[in-house]
């Protein structure tokens, strides 16, 4: 078993970022003073059982703009940047009987709320969530199926977001990033 939990404060200066609606979108990007992100992570994998394998992680992340040339940027939280996500992925693999070599994983994530825009001087007072185009929290489910019939081959069979959770995964640049309807996919190693 692996645990490994990690502290951080990253600070940076001379960030470019786009401007949002002070100026038109994908022509030009506004300095910004400085941004910081503060907080910490775990993350742990273990094997609880023989053919059992289970990994995942947390994070925590504040991170905000420390000094903008825009002030109402000041302080506010950084784009795409959430509070707060989750992963952990179950797998079992059976080494003995009708089902040896077959193996099955279940995984979920989470990425909590987020800010799509930083907000503008152009945004009128009293505008829903500061004109910053708040983005929801979401979970996924996904499932494998993994069959290995010799030490040199290895097919995998997944399927994603298996309960058709809608989300935006990200948003900028006058763009938003649907997230991925469910899906199936295979790999053949």
């Amino acid at each position: 078993t692996f645990v490994c939990l990690t502290a951080a404060q990253l600070a940076a200066a001379g960030i470019t970022i786009p401007p949002g609606a002070t100026i038109a979108v994908g022509t030009c990007c506004n300095q910004l003073g400085g941004e910081r992100s503060r907080g910490y992570e775990i993350e742990f994998n273990g094997s609880p059982l023989p053919g059992w394998q289970v990994t995942g992680g947390y994070a925590h992340v504040n991170a905000r703009v420390t000094a903008s040339n825009i002030p109402v940027q000041n302080g506010a939280r950084l784009t795409n940047a959430p509070g707060d996500a989750f992963n952990m992925w179950s797998r079992y693999d059976f080494k003995d009987g009708p089902l040896s070599n077959v193996g099955f994983g279940v995984g979920v994530s989470y990425i909590g709320k987020r800010a799509g825009l930083l907000p503008t001087v152009s945004v009128p007072a009293g505008a829903p969530a500061g004109g910053t185009l708040p983005l929801d929290s979401y979970v996924t489910v996904d499932f494998g199926i993994y069959y290995s019939p010799s030490d040199k081959i290895d097919l995998t069979l997944k399927a994603t977001n298996l309960l058709d959770e809608r989300y935006i995964e990200s948003a900028g640049f006058g763009m938003s990033d649907k997230g991925i309807p469910p899906e199936l996919f295979n790999q053949l190693k």
